[in-house]
């Protein structure tokens, strides 16, 4: 997990400048918290069950140049089934996880508190007067 590393003011005498310290310090623990989060909880269901990868298998070299082959794309959840020795409970209760995901609202879900984590921090809002 990610913690922004607090700065330690720097001796008078020292060859070194002290860092310039952020007064959002806080604000931007509070976002790597909510980056955590995010990759925690929607991020690695949405890789895991909707997002489709082709995998490098090997490359071909003809003459000076080379030649990548990749097998078909698929989510690493198609690809652990598809994988020996994996516990058939573990993939039923994956299938029963998967059939409760919806992929749209996941994705709405990821967008919102992406939203949240770039918004600058401190930055009142601009108020219209009436």
């Amino acid at each position: 997990m990610f913690k922004c590393p607090a700065t330690k003011p720097v001796g008078a005498g020292s060859l070194v400048a002290a860092p310039a310290r952020s007064a959002n310090v806080p604000a931007i623990n509070q976002q790597a918290e909510w980056l955590n989060a995010l990759y925690v909880e929607e991020w690695n269901l949405f890789r895991n069950f909707y997002c489709p990868v082709m995998k490098h298998v090997r490359t071909e070299v003809e003459g000076s140049r080379k030649k990548r082959v990749y097998d078909q794309p698929a989510t690493p959840f198609e690809r652990l089934k598809a994988s020996a020795g994996v516990d058939p409970g573990q993939i039923e209760r994956l299938e029963a996880l998967q059939g409760r995901l919806h992929p749209f609202e996941l994705k709405r879900r990821i967008e919102k508190k992406l939203r949240r984590v770039l918004k600058p921090p401190g930055r009142a809002r601009l108020q219209v007067a009436a």
